[in-house]
């Protein structure tokens, strides 16, 4: 009952976020000064959404980091220094690694016909923002992000957005 209730709780605070107070972040152009050394340790494109929508004020100020190997690599959005994925700090994730399954059964068509898969917000002991993740050339792409409103077809655009827009 407590966890309902928690989570109904959770629902309807983040329904009621004004989503015009949202931070609207240009994902490449927050992450272009990186983008170099990135690709110079990975082998794998680069695929970023063009912008989202993220749950924090339009001024948060937004930490980047980023860990890349020749097989994939994470670039992270946080809204303190070193926040290590801690949800208090999370903003967003983008993140690629080759030769990975997308480990749950395909629920949404990306562009090109690129099959994904999308995991609403879900809460248990902590929550896990909402989630899209396809495979593209051997390649499974994740986007995370305390996105503002967080639907189904929000997550869609981004990775279609990423898709599209093609190699960074």
């Amino acid at each position: 009952m407590r966890r309902a209730l928690a989570l109904a709780l959770l629902a309807g605070l983040l329904a009621a976020a004004p989503a015009d107070a949202a931070k609207t972040v240009d994902v490449p152009a927050t992450f272009r000064s990186l983008l170099p050394k990135v690709r110079a340790k990975t082998t794998v494109a680069i695929l970023l959404p063009s912008s989202m929508k993220l749950d924090f004020d339009r001024g948060q100020r937004l930490y980047r980091a980023t860990d890349a190997h020749r097989t994939g690599y994470e670039l992270e959005l946080s809204a303190a220094p070193r926040c290590g994925g801690a949800n208090v700090c999370f903003a967003a994730s983008y993140s690629a690694a080759r030769g990975r399954r997308l480990g749950f059964r395909p629920n949404v068509t990306l562009a090109r016909g690129v099959a994904g898969h999308f995991q609403p917000l879900s809460c248990g002991a902590s929550c896990a923002p909402p989630s899209i993740a396809w495979i593209l050339g051997g390649v499974r792409y994740e986007i995370q992000a305390k996105a503002l409103p967080g639907r189904r077809a929000d997550m869609v655009a981004a990775a279609n957005s990423a898709i599209r827009a093609g190699r960074r």
